[in-house]
């Protein structure tokens, strides 16, 4: 992709630093690492940033150029995310935040040049997470030479804690660490890296690529492993020897990893989490009896439009980071609505190329355990992620009539 302009690339770094804001596990309502005081700070922020990039981005949109089809496509399903959840709310006060709506719609209305830059440039910011991640894991593991503060890892969970660098945290539970970055939990920022590691196409020949896994490995996460799992065996279609040696991977992963015991604790609970027990995983504790039982009986009382935003919290269930919360809350109609619509607008102009295919089913194979998607975070992936693809493939590839064709495109 061409050089962007300066206020592109300001615009852009405004989004990635939005995105990290919103990725704090300090701006968390529901967390104890951050006061209200200090929420309230960085939501102003947030608002003073959607600001600035209204008024350099969006506004002279208006006067240089008309909005592309990729632009109203990308705005349909956070608008239905929004409407349903304002007409359909079980609670008048459980409505989709505003902020989220802002910047979905204003990343949307972006250039392309806008959507990949952003990317780029949270990639980068997220490789300096990582490197100060695993600094600040090493210390606590063998030389605790970084001060830090130990505290409680949500208020009604007093069986696990936080390990308070500031600015990286760490979740501790009995003798397992697990490296949780900037984000409240370690598979956020486990899911987080592995979704930028395949929108990077697992290059581990990067530098960058290289410490984004290491960091994901230390997350000790299901979900990283899962993800990058499932795409090394998308990617591999083609090649046979690979997909052997995956397949035979995952046979291992099923049969031979649940009688293994090896003498760190940590890798002995990662390997208990990713063992299949009554066909489900083990480490999938995004779920319990009291939520399969709403979820069963949802389906059948309300089973097309749910329950209604906000019922989760009415009913008190824990552990509610699962697709089920959506088919409880939106039904069946509403999550094909939502998450339909966002499948359309990524697919738009992207189905013959099958290195985009292969990430836009990693991404979506996410939402099993991470349904809150409709956030600027995710939408930066999703969107900059696409580009990024494409772009790269064209740097590796002589350029074709075709490819030339789809530089235009991706420019318009």
């Amino acid at each position: 992709m061409e050089e962007i302009s300066k206020k592109d690339k300001t615009c852009a770094f405004l989004y990635a630093i939005a995105a990290v804001i919103i990725m704090l596990a300090a701006y968390q309502g529901d967390s104890t690492l951050g006061t209200e005081t200090l929420r309230k700070i960085l939501r102003l922020a947030l608002y003073g940033i959607a600001g600035i990039s209204f008024v350099l981005n969006i506004i002279p949109l208006f006067r240089i150029r008309t909005i592309g089809i990729f632009n109203i496509l990308a705005m349909i399903p956070v608008i239905m995310f929004y409407f349903i959840s304002k007409i359909n709310a079980f609670q008048s006060n459980n409505t989709v935040s505003t902020l989220h709506l802002i910047y979905w719609l204003l990343f949307c209305l972006s250039s392309r040049e806008v959507q990949y830059g952003t990317f780029i440039i949270l990639k980068k910011i997220w490789c300096v997470i990582c490197i100060v991640g695993i600094i600040c894991f090493l210390s606590y593991k063998f030389g605790k030479f970084i001060p830090h503060q130990e505290k409680a890892y949500y208020i009604n969970n007093k069986l696990a804690s936080y390990i308070d660098f500031k600015c990286i945290y760490l979740y501790k539970i009995n003798n397992m660490i697990r490296l949780c970055g900037i984000c409240n939990e370690p598979g956020y920022f486990g899911t987080f890296c592995a979704l930028i590691l395949c929108a990077s196409k697992l290059n581990l020949k990067d530098k960058n690529n290289i410490i984004i896994f290491a960091a994901g490995i230390l997350t000790f996460s299901v979900a990283f492993l899962i993800i990058i799992l499932v795409y090394l065996l998308l990617k591999s279609w083609k090649n046979w020897k690979a997909f052997v040696a995956i397949l035979m991977l995952l046979i291992v992963y099923i049969y031979v990893i649940p009688n293994l015991n090896v003498s760190n604790e940590s890798i002995n609970r990662l390997l208990n989490r990713i063992t299949f027990e009554d066909n489900e995983l083990k480490g999938n504790n995004r779920s319990n009896t009291k939520l399969d039982n709403i979820l069963k009986y949802s389906l059948k009382e309300t089973p097309w439009f749910g329950k209604g935003k906000g019922y989760i919290e009415y009913a008190s269930i824990t552990a509610v980071s699962t697709y089920k919360t959506y088919v409880i809350e939106y039904g069946i109609i509403g999550c094909l609505l939502i998450w339909g619509t966002l499948l359309i607008s990524v697919l738009y102009k992207n189905t013959r190329n099958l290195d985009v295919i292969f990430f836009i089913a990693v991404f979506f194979l996410s939402i099993y355990q991470r349904p809150n998607i409709m956030t600027l975070p995710y939408e930066i992936l999703l969107y900059g992620g696409i580009l990024y693809i494409k772009d790269n493939k064209k740097e590796q590839q002589p350029k074709t009539a075709e490819d030339m064709l789809e530089i235009k495109n991706i420019s318009n």
